[in-house]
């Protein structure tokens, strides 16, 4: 519709809503500074399109002054490609290239990416909320691609007043000379901004929704996905452009949570907005939504889905960019949604109430079906629910034709054990042809920021939508009171958890150097049934336990030297078979020794990180509960390691602290997920003598891409060799491994 040389952008009143922000965004938070203490460099990249105000005025206050980088062009877009370490998803391959951009600039003094776990939205009732792991963790990434001093804080909004300031302090205040008194002051006036930003946006949305002639496109999707014009490919403008609507970015609608937080247990703060938009978007008639996502982007693999849902049979559309995709690429599915919209007629929703994790019964009168996340544990804790008078039984390991269940079930971008758990139970189910109101899943789950907190609402949407609303998902956890568990069951499973875990790893030290081919893993499976008769039968463990030791001290081993391979990764796929291609089969036969880092880490890490928490908000009461429990957990391990002291004297696993101190020399203590673990554990592997580290990881998981990424650059100095593995179900991933292991030098 314009002269092709004519160079300057049309006026295009439907994107004004986009304009207006971007203008808003510009001049909040400025502050005139004359002869700046310093100058910091901040990209133009991830939450910094949201969370700029803050940062221009708690810095400008402090007498700095800042440097932006230029706004995301094909060029940094190529750096950024060149320079990421692992496949991140597009916005973050992005913003290493506005890092690149800023350490080849002469204008600044350091760069400057705080570590945001979150920013809580008003209103938001759930427990906690935390921004997306990749975001969280830039920083640490960035630090170790280029070498480079970041000024990098860790700013928590679940912290007191008095620990933010304290770290704000300790990473910006002292090194120049700044008092606390002073920072407080600025933090203060620059929090203050920040919440005056978004209460403008949301005025200024207000009068373009009232003002609204005709229909509207919402245009839904993380800041960084739909307002960097790149990333974007500027599809919000073409629809504004090529169809004459308005688009209206995503925070600039009003944020009315009521229902989001009960009904989606949400913990990414994108992801509260991304679900307030959906609800807007599903009650008004005049506005359509469209989900500008990316691929690889991990809260939106479960949005997607819980998007899909919420709008029903209103048109909907779904782009999933990459830094390979073009505009014109969409361009006909963008005039097809069109169609839908202009043709179908409008319909008018008057509630926004899904329910979906209503309880669904007692457990009393239910089976109980526990996922096969452990070749010992699941068998054990299925014997242990058993013990205390429910009827629970482990599902069996996962097969080619269960996972072509599971992944029927999800859109197909989720967490590999996502769509196991789901389709190994769903198989099962109609395997029994099974009454829905008498079985129930048991699945782990969290609080965030790791998808596995959201398999559960996943899980319980799949299962109302194939025939089975009446089946329960059993999630314990300290928010839910741990779903009715027995008190006195709770320190039972820790110490099943514990011989679970033992038995494994003395059966791994074990196999690779038996005499008799085939003779340590018979006495492991005949043992497993011992023991989980010994715990549903209600009888002692300890002599049972002690019994299978004895019989493990009577294999025939030799005397020859083995390379020692150290398993680390997400939980899940790092100790069942099938989700990881069977790795400790394939190291055995290349001639290794597998030594998986066990289940029990991850509760020990947890209770850890708690009483850390309690000390540094003075919460006497949590710090002493911590403890209580903490200290439980170590007595327990280490009654456990002393019964099994001379089968594993060289494989006793490293006290939980030490993991930690070593994981953070790399990631911040306070960033979630097992991000701290793996990269701890990897570094204890080495001191244990492992000449080869194996990080396992689902496809597109979020910790195993960002420890991928910081193994890439420090393996060197580990001075042993790690070969990252993101499994998809697909069988020959783990064939690889005998290649490392006969490149490995001489013993």
């Amino acid at each position: 519709g314009r002269d092709p040389e004519e160079k300057k952008k049309r006026k295009v009143s439907g994107f004004a809503p986009f304009l207006k922000r971007r203008e808003i965004l510009s001049r909040m938070g400025n502050v005139s500074v004359k002869n700046p203490i310093a100058t910091f460099g901040i990209p133009m990249a991830l939450t910094n399109l949201t969370y700029l105000p803050l940062w221009k005025k708690f810095l400008g206050e402090l007498g700095f002054s800042v440097f932006l980088s230029p706004s995301t062009n094909d060029e940094i877009v190529e750096k950024g490609i060149e320079t990421t370490a692992a496949d991140f998803c597009f916005p973050v391959k992005a913003a290493h290239g506005h890092i690149s951009e800023l350490v080849q600039s002469d204008k600044i003094d350091r760069i400057f990416f705080p570590c945001l776990v979150n920013y809580i939205p008003e209103k938001s009732t759930y427990p906690k909320s935390y921004l997306c792991p990749y975001v969280q963790s830039f920083a640490s990434v960035i630090k170790e691609t280029f070498k480079v001093d970041i000024l990098s804080p860790v700013v928590d909004f679940h912290w007191t007043e008095r620990r933010r300031v304290s770290e704000l302090h300790e990473k910006v205040g002292k090194p120049y000379g700044i008092s606390r008194k002073k920072i407080q002051k600025a933090w203060k006036e620059a929090v203050s901004v920040q919440k005056e930003f978004f209460k403008v946006i949301q005025e200024e949305g207000k009068k373009f929704i009232e003002n609204l002639d005709g229909k509207g496109i919402v245009v839904i999707g993380r800041p960084y996905n739909t307002l960097d014009e790149r990333v974007s490919l500027n599809i919000p403008y073409k629809f504004a452009e090529n169809f004459n609507l308005t688009v209206l970015p995503l925070d600039m609608l009003p944020f009315e949570p009521e229902g989001i937080d009960r009904d989606f247990k949400m913990f990414w703060n994108y992801g509260k907005v991304i679900l307030n938009g959906l609800k807007f978007t599903r009650l008004n008639p005049d506005w359509h939504g469209v989900f500008l996502s990316n691929f690889g982007c991990g809260p939106d693999s479960y949005l997607l889905s819980y998007a899909e849902e919420i709008m029903e049979d209103k048109p909907f559309l779904i782009l999933e960019l990459d830094e390979h995709s073009s505009a014109g690429g969409y361009q006909t599915r963008m005039e097809a949604f069109m169609d839908a919209v202009t043709s179908s007629p409008s319909k008018t929703y008057d509630k926004f109430d899904f329910s979906i994790m209503d309880e669904k019964g007692g457990l009393s009168d239910r089976t109980i079906w526990i996922p096969p996340m452990h070749p010992v544990g699941a068998r054990f804790f299925a014997s242990a629910f058993r013990r205390y008078g429910f009827d629970a039984k482990a599902l069996p390991e996962e097969t080619p034709e269960i996972l072509e269940v599971g992944r029927s079930l999800v859109r197909g971008s989720e967490c590999l054990p996502s769509a196991l758990t789901i389709g190994n139970f769903v198989h099962k189910l109609r395997e029994l042809k099974a009454d829905p109101k008498k079985h129930a899943l048991f699945m782990a789950t969290s609080d965030g920021p790791c998808r596995l907190g959201q398999y559960i609402v996943l899980q319980r949407l799949i299962l109302n939508r194939i025939g089975y609303k009446d089946t329960s998902i059993i999630a314990p956890s300290s928010i839910n009171s741990y779903a009715g568990l027995p008190q006195k069951m709770r320190p039972f499973l820790w110490r099943i958890v514990l011989m679970a875990d033992t038995i494994y790893k003395v059966r791994c030290s074990i196999k690779p150097f038996e005499r008799h081919e085939g003779e340590t893993e018979n006495v492991f499976q005949e043992n497993i049934k011992t023991m989980e008769e010994t715990i549903s039968q209600g009888r002692n463990i300890y002599p049972a336990f002690q019994d299978i030791l004895h019989k493990f001290r009577k294999i025939e081993r030799t005397q020859e030297l083995k390379p020692l391979v150290g398993i680390v990764g997400e939980i899940y796929i790092r100790c069942n078979h099938f989700s990881n291609d069977y790795v400790v089969q394939a190291i055995e036969e290349a001639g290794g020794e597998a030594w998986v880092s066990p289940l029990s880490e991850w509760f020990l890490y947890t209770a850890n990180i708690n009483k850390y928490h309690s000390r540094l908000n003075g919460d006497i009461k949590g710090l002493l509960k911590a403890y209580l429990k903490d200290g439980f957990f170590h007595i327990e391990e280490k009654k456990i390691n002393e019964m099994a002291k001379d089968l594993l004297y060289e494989r006793q696993e490293p006290h939980i602290e030490k993991i930690i101190q070593a994981g953070a020399k790399y990631v911040p203590l306070d960033f979630g997920t097992e991000t701290i673990l793996t990269l701890g554990r990897a570094s204890t592997f080495v001191e244990q003598g492992a000449r080869l580290i194996v990080n396992t990881a689902p496809f597109t998981c979020m910790p195993g891409t960002i420890t991928t990424a910081i193994f890439n650059h420090i393996q060197d100095d580990m001075g042993v060799p790690v070969v990252n593995f993101f499994y998809d179900g697909k069988p020959g991933e783990s064939n690889s491994i005998k290649t490392y292991i006969e490149n490995l030098s001489p013993l």
